[in-house]
C-alpha cells in the first residue's frame, strides 16, 4: 500500500492533465502585421502566388510591393505592380467595419482578399499566377483547418477555384461563391499548408475572401525534470518495499529460529 500510495502522489503532483490547443489565426496575424509596419512572413504564414501551371511553388511577395492602399486606405498587403496591381494578396485592417474598394469589392472586418493574375503589363499575359497564403507547420500535432472562402467581386459568382494543398497534394478544391472547410489533417513540422485561388481561365474580377484559422491539438508532455521526480518517486518506493519485505523475511526466520530451539530444548530434557 506505501508503493501505491507514494508512486500515485508522485504521478499526480508531476502528471498534465489538460490538453492545449494552440490557434493559428491567419487574419489576425496579417492585421497585427500591417499595423505594424507589414511584412510577407507574420509568424507561421507567409503570403506570395506562383505560376498555376506549377501547382505546389511559392513565391514570395517583397518589401518593394507592399502596399497600405489596395484601392481602399483600409486595405493593406502586397501586389505585383504592373500596372493592374495582380496577382495581390491583402487585408481590410479595420477590425469592427467592412471597407469597398473602389471597384466594387466588399470585404469583412479582418478579411483577406487573393486576386490572383499574370506578370505582364496589363496583369492579363501568361504565364498566370495563382495567389497564396501559406502556414508553415511549426510544430508536428493534428491540425484542424476551418474557414471560409467568399467571392468579392459581383460581376463573376463561381468563376476562381479556391483550393487548399498540404505540400503540393489538394485536400479541398470548390468553385462555388461562397464556400466553407473543416478539416482535420496530421502535419509534420516544416508542412506546407497552402491557400490558393486559380484564376480558373479568366484573371478579371477575381477577388476572393478568405477567413482561416488552424488549430494544433498538443498534449502537454511532461519535461524531462517531471520524469526525473517520477523515477525518484517509483526508487523510493521501491526501496521501501525491499526494506519491510527484508524486514519480515528476518522476523519470519528469527520465528523458525525460536521455534526449533524450543523444541530441541524439549527433546535434551527428555
Amino acid at each position: 500500500m506505501r508503493f501505491i500510495f507514494t508512486f500515485g502522489i508522485t504521478y499526480l503532483l508531476v502528471t498534465p492533465t489538460s490538453v492545449a490547443d494552440v490557434i493559428y489565426n491567419a487574419n489576425e496575424a496579417f492585421v497585427q502585421s500591417e499595423l505594424a509596419g507589414g511584412s510577407p512572413v507574420f509568424g507561421p504564414f507567409s503570403i506570395g502566388h506562383h505560376d498555376e501551371a506549377l501547382p505546389g511553388g511559392f513565391t514570395a511577395f517583397t518589401a518593394g510591393q507592399h502596399t497600405t492602399n489596395f484601392y481602399n486606405p483600409a486595405i493593406h498587403g502586397f501586389y505585383h505592380d504592373n500596372g493592374f496591381d495582380i496577382p495581390a494578396v491583402v487585408v481590410n485592417t479595420n477590425t469592427v467595419s467592412s471597407v469597398t474598394t473602389s471597384y466594387g469589392a466588399t470585404l469583412d472586418p479582418s478579411q483577406i482578399l487573393l486576386h490572383p493574375g499574370g506578370l505582364g503589363i496589363q496583369g492579363d499575359e501568361l504565364p498566370f499566377h495563382n495567389a497564396i497564403l501559406r502556414f508553415t507547420a511549426p510544430t508536428s500535432s493534428e491540425y484542424q483547418i476551418q474557414g471560409d472562402w467568399e467571392a468579392l467581386a459581383p460581376f463573376k459568382p463561381n468563376h476562381t477555384v479556391n483550393s487548399i494543398l498540404i505540400n503540393g497534394a489538394s485536400v479541398f478544391s470548390s468553385a462555388l461563391n461562397t464556400s466553407s472547410f473543416d478539416l482535420t489533417q496530421t502535419l509534420t513540422a516544416g508542412d506546407f499548408v497552402d491557400f490558393v485561388v486559380n484564376d480558373n481561365g479568366d484573371i478579371f474580377n477575381d477577388s476572393i475572401g478568405l477567413r482561416a484559422t488552424l488549430t494544433a491539438s498538443t498534449a502537454a508532455v511532461p519535461e524531462p525534470s517531471t520524469f526525473g521526480l517520477l523515477a525518484i518517486g517509483g526508487i523510493v518506493a521501491g526501496v521501501r518495499i525491499r526494506r519491510r519485505r527484508s524486514a519480515q523475511a528476518a522476523a519470519a526466520s528469527r520465528s523458525s529460529r525460536s521455534k526449533c530451539e524450543a523444541v530441541w530444548t524439549c527433546l535434551t530434557a527428555k
